[in-house]
């Protein structure tokens, strides 16, 4: 299935290369003679780099370029020779009136030029690269063009798909890689998917020949292969998507009746608990690389959005919601193991927040993809099953233009990339405190193992930006010293501060002032179970052994995708450990008994925080929320004053 997916993957980007090649042999351009194209670009770019210093400080700039030009002037006519004296004048003329204050007074234009100094130096490069073209082909037909001669391309591709691979893994998924290695694999990496795509063009080069006939079979065949990728291609069959998918719903999706095993994956969202109202399942995926394209140069730092899979509606807030059945009518392989599959694509060109740009395109070209195009709620189609099917299948070279990042992403298009939730928000907690959920319980299973709680941190960031809402939280007891030893706990409880208006100033604060009176502080509470993958000394001896053996346990590098039959006992078996012993379980200490979830919350939450300090007491409010009065100042606040001596 990998192997089909480059296969399938390089069909898709095989439009490119054919279309450069073509350029190359039948555009009447004298490609590697003078560099002309090259030299144009160089000329803008030299002007560029002069116009800020002449413009800003010109009493010294211009006497200095004057004294320049007049010292060298026969070395710089020789150099400027290739140029004609009217292409210098239109981009001295050009440039100086779009720096020129009085004229030039569009901010956004101003950008603009400051930006293109950029675009003029990643032209300069393709320009550069292209122009060169002839002489790198001529070099390669020289050594390996030969019909009898050794075809190096399969053998280098298959060596270099394999350690690219390998090293992408391990450069996106082990934490605790040294800085000189993640370097060096970096470089590896970010150049072994362009050489492969250069690989292909030269083989395409030895096999159509300069002397090939525009409409003879090698470009009919090329024509053919490149009508397959625009137009009945589809981009979810070339990844590893559907492998990975494949894989997780055997794992983890099934039921036993009656002694059978019984596949469950293929179930629809919409059908998902039907009969009753609880629970309500949110799977949580990262809608990649919105750009605010409403007239507004305003920058969108997460470069991403929270989009949901739910049993009634899919979407997120920048591409609207729709009807989950809808979807699914629309797109047949969208179905519970799909979602889910989704919800855990944690490597991709696309990563929402944790996008490594440099490596976008070495991922892309190497088939490291394991995100999902979707039809856009917003589509116009969705209403037409038969209608939407015809339009949004194939077009896979244009999907992967998108996720090589050639064109932006937005939240308009007609299909949206999707990835792993922990792309924006590792712990599925956000929508729930957006829908000011009362009781919560986290499970965090990231590999973490300096126990620094990052994605904690992230939640608490996030809704504090987006809502205006606190979490006020204690991990003392999770944390261990020094990074070494054991947790006191697995588990600890906090406060969800929610605000019931809301402030123009989001970090206002976390006390209310009250000149009097019984009526609780503005706002409402919640609580948030937040149980973490840790040690605590007391694990039975399944556990302890394979921790001896591997101590970097129970926050393996998740690279390692194959488990063995201890590997998954030990994880299951510290889950049930950590939830059976003192939270759910039937053991000592047992706290919930499936009834009471107030009281179950309002025990563990003394247990974690302990006595008021002195001069403060608990009252309830209408719904029996407590919050917190000290007399002698006459203030009520939602925040436990317990942990203002506390880290949190």
């Amino acid at each position: 299935m990998a192997l089909r997916g480059i296969v399938l993957n390089l069909v898709s980007i095989f439009p490119f290369v054919w279309g450069l090649l073509l350029f190359e042999r039948h555009v009447p351009i004298q490609f590697g003679d003078g560099y002309h194209i090259t030299l144009r670009i160089a000329w803008n770019l030299l002007i560029h780099i002069i116009i800020f210093p002449v413009i800003s400080r010109p009493k010294v700039t211009v006497p200095l370029l004057l004294s320049f030009v007049f010292l060298y002037s026969s070395e710089l006519s020789r150099y400027f020779s290739q140029v004609s004296n009217l292409d210098l004048s239109i981009s001295m003329a050009l440039h100086l009136y779009l720096n020129f204050p009085m004229i030039f007074k569009k901010e956004g234009s101003k950008v603009w030029y400051d930006r293109s100094f950029g675009w003029l130096f990643i032209v300069l490069i393709a320009s550069a690269f292209t122009e060169s073209l002839p002489l790198i082909e001529n070099v390669y037909l020289y050594y390996f063009g030969g019909a009898s001669d050794f075809r190096v391309y399969p053998l280098v591709s298959l060596i270099a798909l394999i350690l690219a691979d390998s090293l992408a893994f391990t450069l996106l998924t082990n934490p605790k890689l040294s800085p000189w290695k993640r370097l060096v694999f970096h470089i590896i990496v970010s150049i072994i998917g362009p050489l492969l795509l250069m690989l292909t063009y030269l083989e395409l080069s030895v096999w159509i020949t300069p002397n090939s006939s525009l409409i003879g079979v090698g470009n009919g065949l090329c024509f053919f292969v490149s009508l397959l990728s625009f137009f009945t291609l589809d981009i979810n069959e070339t990844s590893m998507h559907k492998y990975y998918r494949d894989r997780l719903s055997k794992a983890y999706m099934f039921s036993i009746k009656n002694g059978r095993f019984r596949p469950y994956g293929g179930e629809k969202i919409s059908r998902l608990n039907r009969r009753s109202v609880a629970p309500y399942i949110l799977i949580n995926t990262t809608l990649n690389s919105v750009t605010n394209y409403d007239g507004l140069d305003i920058p969108n730092a997460r470069g991403s959005d929270f989009f949901i899979f739910s049993q009634h509606y899919s979407g997120s807030e920048s591409s609207g919601y729709r009807s989950t059945e809808q979807m699914e009518r629309l797109d047949r392989r969208l179905d519970l193991a799909t979602a889910v599959s989704i919800s855990g694509a944690a490597v991709g060109t696309k990563m929402g927040t944790a996008t490594i740009p440099t490596l976008v395109m070495s991922m892309g070209i190497l088939n490291i993809r394991l995100g999902y195009w979707l039809p856009n709620p917003l589509g116009i189609f969705l209403s037409h099953p038969f209608l939407g099917r015809l339009f949004y299948g194939g077009f896979a070279c244009y999907h992967l233009v998108k996720e090589f990042g050639w064109t932006a992403m937005t939240s308009k298009d007609w299909c949206i990339n999707l990835s792993d939730g922990g792309h924006i928000e590792n712990l599925g907690a956000y929508e729930l405190i957006k829908r000011r959920c009362k009781y919560i319980i986290i499970s965090d299973s990231e590999a973490d193992p300096d126990m620094t709680f990052p994605s904690m941190a992230q939640l608490m960031r996030l809704v504090r930006i987006d809502f205006g809402i606190n979490i006020q939280i204690n991990l003392d007891d999770i944390r261990r010293e020094n990074g070494v030893g054991y947790s006191k706990k697995h588990w600890t409880v906090g406060k969800i501060i929610y605000s019931k208006k809301k402030s123009n100033n989001q970090f206002d604060s976390v006390a209310d002032y009250d000149a009097g009176g019984e009526n609780p502080p503005s706002g409402e509470v919640g609580y948030i179970l937040y149980i973490k993958s840790s040690l605590s000394g007391d694990e039975d001896e399944i556990i302890k052994e394979y921790q001896s053996q591997h101590p970097s346990f129970p926050h393996e590098s998740t690279t390692d995708q194959f488990f063995t039959e201890a590997q998954f006992e030990a994880y299951r078996s510290l889950g049930y450990h950590i939830g059976g012993s003192s939270l759910f379980g039937k053991k000592h200490n047992r706290n919930f008994d499936g009834e009471d979830i107030e009281g179950f919350f309002e025990r563990i939450y003394h247990q974690c925080t302990g006595d008021l300090p002195q001069g403060w007491k608990e009252k309830r409010d209408e719904t029996g929320s407590k919050y917190f009065v000290q007399e002698d100042m006459k203030k009520k606040t939602w925040f436990d004053p317990r942990f203002n001596n506390k880290k949190t």
